[in-house]
């Protein structure tokens, strides 16, 4: 089995930030920005599953005493073999291609059976990068954060650049400095940022 690109999982760890930590210096279940009530996460982005949250809810799973960053950093090496295992099976190409795939599957796991998939697999990288952009909805609305992600990850799979998206946003649909940045640079590779179908009409 390949593994993916290393640049991939730079982005990956950018937006899967480390949240959660106590003044015990452990990290602890949260609710994540943009997930519903239900879901629990825990250090990179790590979701819990029903038995883990049934666990710890009842203090009776390890997650109740909380992870030490080097726990953490163990979970966080699990979630990546276990993700990269499913994309490297169901995603042909470069492993620069296949970590933006790893990346986004993170917090969008439908995306291996989505279009962007899809087209990636029949060779229309550019057309697979403008779908990626779609993909940016949590709890049921576009959020501007996973927005922001799916264009640094359509840039880095069409170019291998990362040019990560994190300054102060104005109010939408003013565009910050590196948002203008990243869109200008998408389009001119031919993505179709502002085409009506894939322009976000709100984000929050």
């Amino acid at each position: 089995m390949s593994k993916p690109d290393p640049e991939a999982l730079t982005i990956c760890e950018a937006y899967e930030s480390l949240s959660g930590k106590r003044s015990d210096g452990k990290y602890y279940p949260y609710k994540a920005s943009g997930d519903s009530s239900e879901k629990l996460t825990i250090g990179r982005g790590h979701l819990l599953t029903l038995e883990e949250k049934k666990g710890y809810l009842a203090g009776t799973h390890r997650f109740a005493k909380g992870l030490t960053i080097e726990e953490v950093d163990d979970l966080y090496a699990q979630d990546v073999s276990a993700r990269w295992a499913t994309v490297d099976s169901r995603i042909k190409g470069t492993p620069r291609q296949k970590g933006t795939f790893l990346s986004i599957y993170f917090n969008c796991p439908d995306i291996l059976t989505g279009s962007p998939a899809i087209l990636h697999n029949k060779g229309e990288y550019v057309k697979a990068a403008t779908r990626m952009l779609l993909y940016r909805v949590g709890s049921g609305k576009p959020l501007r954060g996973l927005w922001r992600r799916r264009m640094v990850e359509a840039l880095f799979y069409l170019t291998g650049e990362i040019l990560l998206v994190n300054d102060k946003p104005p109010a939408w649909p003013t565009l910050s400095p590196l948002e203008v940045k990243i869109v200008d640079r998408l389009t001119k590779l031919g993505v179709a940022v502002r085409d009506p179908e894939i322009w976000p009409k709100a984000l929050y």
